[in-house]
């Protein structure tokens, strides 16, 4: 790519890349002449389709404790560790703001947090924690934090596929998830369930 400063002499040559990000369908904006079919053209290079956060809830944690990380380093305060009721909420939340929802709640609680744990009462998240069914509490406390975490996403499932008969189109609209982003999950965690006694 070669271009002109202003006021200067001759060309300069550059070797660039552009990135380029939108939360649009751009393909229906061209069909409705929102945006300019050429520059589509010039963009659409190379595309990368990210799923909201709601659709990779096995993110979360993850995401959460790196945000945590780096919030508690530059703000200068002391590590802190979220509780499993915290985490719980984390999951369950719908999270229509997407990472940038997630990193913003979570600074607020490590901002007016005052001891080394972040409790679910700290993240100002409109949710209720569900029964977990299959995962009893008490065993919850006792196990490693991420066979905690994978217990507890099974519960998610196993519950909103019995409240809906085993309907998995009406338990992925429950769990705010695609369908087939539910029939993913439950092939990653070996979930069996017995389609001839549902209606699907």
């Amino acid at each position: 790519m070669r271009f002109s400063e202003l006021g200067g002499a001759g060309n300069v040559a550059v070797d660039v890349r552009f990135m380029a990000a939108t939360n649009r369908n751009l393909k229906k904006a061209v069909k409705e002449g929102t945006f300019r079919e050429d520059l589509f053209y010039r963009l659409n290079v190379v595309s990368i389709t990210l799923p909201s956060l709601k659709d990779r809830p096995e993110d979360l944690i993850e995401l959460a404790e790196f945000f945590l990380t780096r919030l508690v380093r530059d703000k200068k305060r002391p590590k802190v560790s979220l509780t499993s009721q915290a985490v719980e909420a984390i999951l369950q939340y719908s999270w229509p703001g997407n990472v940038r929802e997630l990193e913003n709640v979570l600074a607020r609680a490590v901002i007016l947090n005052t001891g080394l744990e972040i409790t679910s009462e700290q993240l100002p998240l409109e949710i209720a924690i569900p029964d977990t069914g299959p995962l009893d509490r008490a065993d919850h406390k006792k196990m490693p934090y991420y066979e905690a975490i994978e217990n507890y996403s099974r519960a998610l499932i196993l519950n909103a596929l019995h409240r809906n008969d085993g309907n998995k189109t009406k338990a992925a609209e429950e769990l705010g998830i695609q369908r087939t982003y539910l029939n993913t999950i439950m092939k990653r965690k070996n979930i069996q369930w017995n389609e001839s006694d549902s209606e699907e």
